[in-house]
């Protein structure tokens, strides 16, 4: 990503299982962080989590939060891309939608 120029797509992530009251957004956090990446992560009121990152490279994140020992357990992640419409300055965690 060059200047202010939004990266061409978001990716918009849902995780489900046992990833609310674990600590499971704090992780993401520090491996975003870790990664360089961009977005925000939020608990969903179904109990889920949502996690936006701006660009396609969400594997390594991905891979690291699998990879997260017990209390956080994941069962399903679904992963959607659209174009991007926000330019983020930092990875952070959102109050709960």
């Amino acid at each position: 990503m060059i200047g202010n120029k939004h990266p061409l797509i978001e990716s918009h992530i849902i995780v489900t299982g046992k990833v609310q009251g674990v600590f499971f957004r704090a992780k993401t956090k520090d491996h975003a962080e870790r990664l360089g990446l961009k977005g925000y992560v939020q608990n969903l009121s179904d109990g889920n989590v949502e996690i936006c990152i701006a660009g396609e490279d969400v594997a390594l994140l991905l891979e690291a939060l699998k990879n997260e020992p017990p209390p956080i357990q994941i069962d399903k992640i679904e992963i959607s891309k659209y174009p991007s419409t926000k330019t983020y300055e930092s990875f952070k965690i959102k109050n709960r939608a």
